[in-house]
């Protein structure tokens, strides 16, 4: 077990022994393999597990992991990813920590501040002090300039106001990144941090447009704001479509009507956007009443017809079916709105709302149509066994005087892939149900499915009902996937041969407890080289790195530690997220190896 696995547990005696037993120099590892021989004696390893182990710890918002990571580690920096992990969370006390005790504000991020009067207006610009708090050990923690911003993105709102009063100079309020949190703050009706926030010099209504609020647009439409803006008088419409305030949306149409004949013209533009998306929110939420006046608008008409086009991609009923809101559903099919009616079937399956369902199923069956896709295998996928029973027992022409059976219809002919569905996704009640009620079956890939989701008890339930159909060597994937109990069953019943190829993939991507039992029960197929063996896992590059250099050097090579490095630069966001000190590593291995220029941690 790694320290960052360690951390997800939040245990500190874990830590605590695996601290303890951890070799502080080379000389001191032990002879057999164990992650404790690098934690403390490789200064990279060291400095990788400190990053991503503050980043678990924070993500969880564990204050009291946070703390022994910074008092244990010394001399280390963490990414911005870490600080915006507590924040994304709401994790205050692991923000408020860190800021208190480790911030590192880089250069790139400490921009000349500006010194502003009580208008607003700015007078000069200076450089930022204090960029820099350290801690007893040394650590440091580097903090991002969007912070604030990504507390309000996500709701946080303490934590923005507590930003703000400690980390925020006054001139920093006139940047474009704090627009964008006053306009969160009040489109998510804080009204109290709004006035808080609120710059010297600046007024709620610059950051009021497109706010959805209905106190926010009642307050546009009385100062005549909505009645000198067209776009934003049909932005307001589409923010109080999804609540259903009727009245006062009319209020705002008669604004700008009739609205300008160049806007109803065939094409895309704001206007006409806005229209449709407020069609598109109130069928989603459920507003009948709103729906069918904007049903009857010409502007939506017009957007309608698009829809019918496929200029949108997303139709209006298919956003009511998947929030089960049937009346919506029924009306939307008696106005003939979509042109596809496949999506809102499949949409209502996925989510179970079988009143939905039913009502959709009666269109196809007036207009003598067919689903493309089979809805029972819609329904076994998502694991809506009641949508299953349904459409099992469906009789068309008993159920809705149809002319038409249900296997005429299509709907309970072409299941024969509901048992695979269902098994793929992991819904073992209804592989069960199907099994006993339908005679279709399944394939052998229904076990390979269930093998590669971890799914052992369905795994043995498939060797048990069919033994004789599954394929050994299909098996190698769920090797890759890392569920070593599904792999040890299938060991011990002779179902799993582990082929080369595959014990170089497990070999050069892990999972790591997978190559370990793999080195430990099949020695004989330890890889001599991964040359041309891609890259796919990105959790852990460095744990596989350091136990192929103990269990099989040779494949250490200049070409295996290039295509490393490569896949290290594509996949690393940023060079500062502790993936920079695999490359260290690989450097010091290779010292000829090739790679772009990038910042090597001593």
């Amino acid at each position: 077990m790694s320290l960052r696995e360690a951390c997800s547990t939040g245990c500190i005696r874990l830590l605590d022994w695996i601290w303890i037993s951890s070799c502080t120099s080379v000389a001191d590892r032990v002879p057999h393999w164990t992650l404790t021989n690098y934690l403390r004696s490789d200064r990279y390893y060291y400095h990788y597990q400190f990053t991503k182990s503050l980043e678990v710890a924070a993500n969880r918002g564990d204050l009291e992991v946070v703390k022994w990571l910074v008092v244990h580690f010394s001399g280390c920096e963490a990414p911005a990813s870490v600080v915006g992990a507590a924040v994304i969370k709401g994790h205050l006390s692991v923000v408020k920590y860190l800021w208190v005790h480790c911030r590192y504000i880089s250069a790139e991020c400490s921009k000349k501040r500006k010194v502003v009067d009580d208008k607003g207006q700015v007078l000069a610009e200076k450089r930022s002090e204090e960029l820099i708090k350290h801690n007893a050990a040394g650590n440091r923690v580097c903090w991002g300039d969007r912070i604030v911003l990504l507390a309000a993105e996500h709701g946080h709102f303490d934590m923005v106001r507590w930003l703000c009063e400690n980390t925020l100079g006054e001139e920093e309020k006139y940047y474009e990144t704090y627009d964008k949190v006053m306009k969160h703050a009040l489109r998510f009706g804080d009204d109290d941090l709004t006035k808080f926030l609120l710059p010297r010099g600046r007024c709620i209504l610059d950051y009021a447009k497109k706010c959805p609020r209905l106190e926010v647009i009642e307050l546009l439409l009385d100062c005549g704001y909505l009645r000198r803006d067209e776009e934003a008088a049909a932005s307001a419409i589409r923010g109080l479509a999804a609540g259903g305030h009727l009245e006062l949306m009319q209020q705002i149409a008669l604004l700008h009507s009739p609205l300008r004949e160049d806007y109803t013209h065939w094409g895309f533009n704001k206007l006409l956007d806005n229209w449709f998306m407020a069609l598109v929110d109130s069928c989603k939420y459920g507003q009948l009443e709103t729906v069918q006046w904007l049903h009857r608008y010409p502007i939506c008409q017009r957007a309608i017809k698009l829809v019918k086009k496929d200029a949108y991609t997303t139709n209006p009923m298919t956003e009511a079916a998947g929030e089960g809101h049937w009346n919506v559903v029924q009306y939307l099919c008696e106005q003939k709105t979509a042109k596809d009616y496949d999506e809102p079937l499949e949409r209502a399956i996925r989510n179970g709302h079988l009143k939905c369902v039913e009502i959709i199923i009666r269109h196809f069956l007036n207009t003598r149509q067919r689903p493309r896709t089979c809805p029972i295998d819609v329904a076994a996928k998502a694991g809506r066994l009641e949508v299953v029973q349904f459409f099992h027992n469906f009789n068309p022409q008993y159920q809705f005087n149809s002319e038409l059976s249900g296997s005429d219809a299509g709907y309970d002919n072409g299941a024969k892939d509901a048992m695979d569905a269902a098994a793929r996704a992991g819904h073992f009640d209804c592989v069960k149900w199907l099994h006993l009620n339908r005679q279709e079956g399944c394939s052998p890939y229904a076990m390979w499915s269930a093998a590669m989701r971890g799914q052992l008890p369905m795994v043995q339930w498939f060797h048990f009902i069919r033994a004789e159909e599954w394929a050994i060597q299909d098996m190698d994937w769920v090797a890759r996937r890392g569920h070593l109990d599904v792999i040890k069953w299938l060991d011990a019943n002779k179902l799993w041969r582990c082929s080369d190829y595959s014990a170089k993939e497990i070999y050069r991507n892990g999972p790591l407890r997978v190559a370990s039992w793999l080195y430990n029960h099949y020695p004989e197929q330890t890889p001599v080289n991964l040359n041309g063996v891609l890259n796919t896992r990105r959790v852990e590059i460095f744990e596989m790195l350091l136990f192929l250099d103990v269990h099989s050097p040779q494949c250490i090579n200049r070409q295996f530690a290039e295509d490393t490095g490569k896949f290290v630069l594509e996949y690393s966001l940023e060079m500062a997220d502790g993936n920079c000190h695999i490359l260290s590593w690989l450097k010091v291995k290779l010292p000829s190896m090739e790679l772009p220029n990038y910042h090597y941690y001593p």
